[in-house]
């Protein structure tokens, strides 16, 4: 297996990864696709194309839920904070 072969698979993979991390760990999953995207980059094969979607759409979808996971604790922290200054009157 030559080294177009390693990127195309490794590229391939992490833009799986990134899809699959983004409705876990949107963090991870946003990292993965980057650098998913660096390696799909290197090559213009077709696979490296496919790649290429897949880890934008991994980051696309690690964005959107980070900002839905940024908007949730804003709203649960403002919340908790409150029931705490109602519980202390």
């Amino acid at each position: 297996m030559g080294e177009k072969e390693i990127i195309q698979s490794t590229s391939y993979i992490f833009g799986l990864l990134s899809i699959i991390f983004a409705f876990f760990s949107p963090f991870v999953g946003l990292v993965i696709g980057i650098i998913g995207a660096i390696f799909s980059k290197k090559d213009s094969s077709k696979i490296s194309k496919k790649s290429f979607r897949l880890n934008i759409t991994g980051i696309i979808l690690s964005i959107i839920f980070l900002l839905i996971t940024f908007i949730l604790f804003y709203f649960f922290g403002n919340s908790l904070a409150q029931i705490q200054t109602a519980n202390l009157k």
